[in-house]
């Protein structure tokens, strides 16, 4: 049990929680999210690939009941999809981002 809690602490200190999804492969295609400007994202372009663009930007949200909750103040969809269908392959590339205030 000790050992248990000491590994979940040691993991903890490795885990990123800030990041986003910089690209989707679904079936052998890639597909980018978030545009990137001077090698960091710019949640405020307008998204080119697969995935929502946050108009605001990134922004702390301090009411969990709010609906901004899962997709942020002022969402909007992307202007592209992907098809996907049973058994196809999905994969997400996860980027770690430090730059959150």
């Amino acid at each position: 049990m000790l050992l248990g809690a000491f590994s979940a602490l040691l993991f903890a200190s490795s885990v990123h929680a800030h990041g986003y999804v910089q690209e989707w492969t679904i079936n052998g295609a890639t597909y980018k999210t978030i545009p990137l400007v001077n090698g960091y994202p710019d949640f405020t372009a307008p998204v080119q690939g697969i995935g929502r663009a946050l108009q605001n930007g990134i922004n702390p949200l301090f009411d969990p009941l709010s609906n901004s909750m899962t997709c942020n103040v002022g969402a909007y969809p992307a202007p592209k999809y992907a098809n996907v269908t049973a058994g196809t392959n999905v994969t997400a590339r996860w980027t770690s981002c430090k730059f959150f205030a």
